[in-house]
């Protein structure tokens, strides 16, 4: 006999109709990571503060602009000039500082917490939290924007600010913020000691890069002057952007992401990709711009290799297992697409001899002076290779169980540098202590930049910088052969344990 009490709970029970609130929340259809940092985010003390406290500054500048008398007077000069200032200085804080510091430390709240395993179970991969991680900053970094934009109102009123011009600036401004963030959330995932250098690196050149960026900002293209006469760079700068942020993305990726999955290929390809617009400037006979974009491809190469080339890890069949079974050319390009130094350096020999090609195709050989411009471009790229490639080589000749595999190639780099600045300090002092710089004319990393330095060295330093950046590239050659035996190991047998590298 069937009772209301067992039919009733027999019975289903129907899900409940969701609520007309609930259907227009928007985590419904935004992705979760960046609800969670959105809500997270929003109630910090870096958010509200800075909100809180730039709002108080500018009023009180306004008020102090606006109680003081209309007109070309000293007195209305000098506070609209303060006015201004406050303004800029704010949004610069705001976006420049404030924003890309909190990326600082994105990924490594989540390292320590332990809280990345959690995320992962929620179905949630590398990519996911870092682009919802990096969405969530520069929505906070747009929010501060416009909280600040009424202001930019009172400044076309009191002193007939050029608002187009100056919503132009806000805009370049967002996206440098958003190049900052990115940075900021790959630099909060590498090692200390590392975050440690890029950030002395980073305070040193602060003055240097502040005043440029100044000049550039406020002079082009929407200060005084023809903003038509940098209109064609706009896309370039553009485009190089896109791909610098795409770089340090997909290495903030790389540091959160699962040891089998692999994304030497997207990075290393990008610096190709930089070369493109160099390529079709030059169809159109746009010398200068095509210049200009072979040597920002160079240095967007060179930060490349210096990441790459710092890896220690090892490839494993799964990543190879992808491109062994390919034609030639696949095989070839998995080689200098796996994880490893010993990769990176394969690829960084084909990036070079891709990019002095282009110099050579780039830089007209018509005359001796243009000639000579050819070959200077050719002999730096084999210095700066040299200079890239030294410190993996000095880190391969030290065992792991003493040192951390990062601290020899830091020190590989900066060692040379300082050296390099004390001996040059030396020669033009007044004891002129020459020998020491003669040294490290040759010496690897600093030959580089006595290079860059000294456009006509004397013969003798030429064929001895040259001499020396072969046998550092000969040592890397020999450097790398348990690891191609490695790969050798994984393609006859995937089944056994590899040699050891």
């Amino acid at each position: 006999m069937i009772t209301a009490a067992t039919a009733t709970s027999a019975t289903p029970a129907l899900p409940a109709a969701p609520s007309p609130m609930r259907r227009r929340d928007f985590p419904g259809w935004l992705p979760p990571m960046l609800v969670k940092e959105l809500r997270q985010g929003l109630r910090t003390r870096g958010f509200v503060g800075a909100l809180v406290v730039f709002q108080l500054i500018m009023l009180l500048a306004t008020l102090m602009s606006l109680s003081s008398d209309f007109g070309p007077t000293p007195s209305a000069r000098a506070a609209n000039s303060m006015l201004a200032a406050f303004f800029w200085t704010i949004l610069v804080v705001q976006l420049l500082l404030v924003t890309p510091s909190r990326a600082l430390g994105g990924l490594q709240v989540e390292v320590d917490a332990r809280t990345l395993d959690l995320l992962v179970l929620t179905r949630l991969n590398a990519w996911r939290i870092v682009l919802g991680k990096w969405f969530s900053l520069l929505a906070q970094g747009t929010l501060l924007l416009v909280a600040m934009l009424p202001y930019l109102i009172v400044r076309y009123f009191t002193d007939n600010a050029d608002i187009i011009a100056d919503f132009g600036r806000c805009l370049i401004m967002l996206g440098v913020s958003a190049l900052l963030t990115a940075a900021g959330l790959w630099a909060s995932g590498v090692a200390r000691v590392l975050r440690v250098v890029i950030i002395i690196l980073l305070a040193a050149s602060l003055p240097t890069v502040a005043g440029g960026f100044g000049a550039a900002f406020f002079g082009r293209p929407f200060g005084g002057g023809n903003p038509l006469s940098h209109l064609f760079e706009l896309p370039f700068d553009l485009v190089n952007a896109v791909f610098l942020g795409a770089f340090f993305l997909v290495s903030a990726v790389r540091n959160i992401a699962p040891p089998a999955e692999n994304h030497g290929f997207f990075v290393r390809v990008l610096p190709l990709l930089a070369l493109l617009p160099a390529a079709f400037s030059e169809m159109f006979n746009a010398d200068s711009l095509a210049l200009r974009q072979l040597y920002i491809a160079g240095g967007f190469l060179a930060l490349v290799l210096l990441v790459e080339l710092a890896s220690a890890r090892l490839p494993m069949a799964s990543q190879w297992r992808v491109w062994r079974r390919g034609g030639p050319v696949v095989r070839g390009t998995g080689y200098c697409s796996l994880p490893g130094w010993q990769s990176a350096f394969a690829y960084a020999m084909a990036a070079t001899a891709t990019w002095v090609v282009f110099a050579l195709i780039i830089i007209p050989t018509g005359t001796p002076v243009t000639r000579s411009e050819a070959e200077h471009a050719a002999g730096m790229a084999l210095l700066g290779l040299a200079a890239v490639v030294f410190p993996a080589v000095l880190r391969s000749f030290v065992r792991r169980r003493f040192f951390s595999p990062v601290l020899p190639y830091v020190a590989g780099i900066v060692l040379p540098v300082v050296l390099s600045w004390f001996t040059f300090w030396l020669a033009e002092s007044r004891w002129k202590i020459s020998a020491p710089k003669a040294v490290m004319e040759v010496f690897p990393v600093s030959s580089f930049f006595f290079g860059l330095a000294n456009r006509n060295p004397a013969t003798l330093v030429v064929v001895l910088q040259r001499l020396v950046a072969l046998l550092v590239l000969g040592v890397a050659l020999w450097q790398t052969r348990p690891y191609w035996d490695r790969l050798r190991a994984l393609a006859s047998s995937e089944g056994k344990a590899p040699p050891p590298a």
